[in-house]
């Protein structure tokens, strides 16, 4: 029994040049596998679990699967690398880069028992782009397949505390919007894109504003009759007519999506390391403050 700490020393693949931040990314796999096999040889491992953006960790997970049969692999979603990246311009979409991650992204999700989500519109992609993935696989907000003891982790954000390690090796930073979903960052216009400059975080604002999506999205059905449908373009029979799944997607594209914008832009203009601090105790504690003029 215990804890095991295993640090493992990589290459810069977050503040450096492309050029090594790729290098760095191929490099990691069997940089992982092999401190893995030298000093954990021994430990039995029940789950094993890894997130994105890194998605070069398939062979990591084949070798650890294959000396625990009866492991559970589970990719935590928090970022679609590499569409993202093609979304914010750093290669095209019909580069030579992009075929190879989307080789290394689909053999990922191949090795994956279960895939974690951060919202319908990360599990509509994820279906959309790969058919291969089954959807009993995916999961999100208001899934019947999430356990009482998951749901308690989402709800009070536990099941952040992975983000930690992408925080020490510098992926994220404590405060900063969440990984945007792809498709999202390429809609963003004007002064929306400054969101765009800020370093994606554990907490923020909008995650603060937002931290019972889940149970938001869950009943986007009720919410919806809050609204004034006209100044959303749609009727209320169009949404009568959506099922549930797509009412929730449609919540988050137009109501919840441009408002977390909105508290993204306002905190790159408004920077102050005080309300960072707020941030990071009010996330910890469950607490409320007053942040651009209402309470989150």
């Amino acid at each position: 029994m215990g804890v095991h700490i295993l640090n493992v020393k990589t290459l810069n693949i977050q503040k450096t040049n492309i050029e090594e931040k790729g290098i760095g990314t191929l490099l990691i796999e069997n940089q992982f596998k092999a401190a893995i096999k030298k000093h954990l040889s021994d430990v039995r491992f029940d789950l094993i679990t890894y997130s994105t953006p890194t998605i070069t960790f398939t062979n990591v997970v084949k070798y650890l699967k294959k000396k625990n049969l009866d492991a559970i692999s589970y990719l935590q979603l928090k970022a679609i690398f590499p569409q993202n990246a093609v979304d914010i311009g750093m290669f095209g979409e019909k580069s030579l880069f992009n075929w190879f991650f989307r080789k290394k992204e689909k053999a990922l999700y191949k090795v994956s028992d279960f895939i974690g989500c951060m919202s319908p519109a990360n599990v509509e992609f994820v279906l959309k782009h790969n058919p291969e993935v089954k959807a009993d696989r995916v999961s999100v907000a208001g899934d019947s397949r999430i356990t009482p003891f998951g749901a308690t982790l989402r709800h009070y954000k536990l099941d952040e505390l992975p983000g930690l390690w992408d925080v020490f090796i510098g992926n994220m930073s404590f405060v900063g919007p969440r990984p945007d979903v792809p498709g999202y960052a390429d809609k963003l216009e004007g002064a929306d894109r400054d969101v765009l400059k800020l370093r994606p975080g554990i907490t923020g604002p909008a995650t603060l504003k937002y931290r019972l999506e889940d149970e938001y999205l869950a009943n986007a059905r009720e919410l919806v009759c809050s609204l004034s449908l006209s100044d959303y373009g749609i009727t209320k029979e169009q949404i009568d007519n959506m099922s549930d799944q797509e009412l929730a997607v449609w919540y988050n594209d137009n109501v919840i999506y441009p408002d977390k914008v909105r508290l993204n832009c306002y905190y790159y203009r408004h920077y102050s390391f005080i309300k960072d601090i707020k941030m990071i105790f009010c996330t910890v504690l469950g607490k409320n403050m007053e942040y651009a003029g209402e309470v989150i």
